[in-house]
C-alpha cells in the first residue's frame, strides 16, 4: 500500500516540494502546502544561506536553496518562482559568495554550497 502511494506521488509530483507555495516580501520567506506545516522565516533572522543540489535531476528538480542549515532547514526548490527573487535579495547580503553559487550550478552530485553566513559578532 505505501510502496503504490509513493509511486502514485512520484507520478503527480517527481518532488514534493513542488506541491509548497513558497512566498517571499523581501522581509519574510513563508513556505505552505498540503503535506506540511506552515513555515516562515524572517530575513533578520537568517543565519546561513547555502546551495544544496542532488544526483537526482535533470528530471526532478535538484537545485535548492538551502536556508538555516542547522535549525529550520527551509528548502526552496530552483523552480520555484521566488528562487530568483531571494537570489536577488541573498546577493545584496554584506559577504554573499557567488562562487560557491556558480559551482552549485553545474553540480550533478548531492552536495551543500555556503553562500553566505551570519557573523556572530553582529545583533539582529
Amino acid at each position: 500500500m505505501i510502496a503504490t502511494l509513493q509511486r502514485w506521488f512520484a507520478r503527480k509530483s517527481p518532488s514534493h516540494l513542488r506541491q509548497m507555495r513558497f512566498t517571499f516580501d523581501g522581509q519574510t520567506i513563508v513556505a505552505d502546502g498540503p503535506l506540511a506545516r506552515r513555515t516562515s522565516v524572517k530575513v533578520k533572522d537568517i543565519d546561513e544561506i547555502g546551495i544544496q543540489t542532488t544526483d537526482a535531476g535533470p528530471f526532478v528538480e535538484d537545485v535548492f536553496w538551502l536556508i538555516n542549515r542547522e535549525t529550520d532547514d527551509l528548502y526552496i526548490p530552483q523552480d520555484s518562482p521566488v528562487f530568483k527573487t531571494m537570489m536577488d535579495s541573498f546577493g545584496s547580503f554584506d559577504g554573499f559568495d557567488w562562487k560557491p553559487f556558480t559551482e552549485a550550478m553545474s553540480c550533478t552530485d548531492r552536495q551543500y554550497f555556503l553562500c553566505w553566513k551570519r557573523k556572530s559578532a553582529l545583533p539582529r
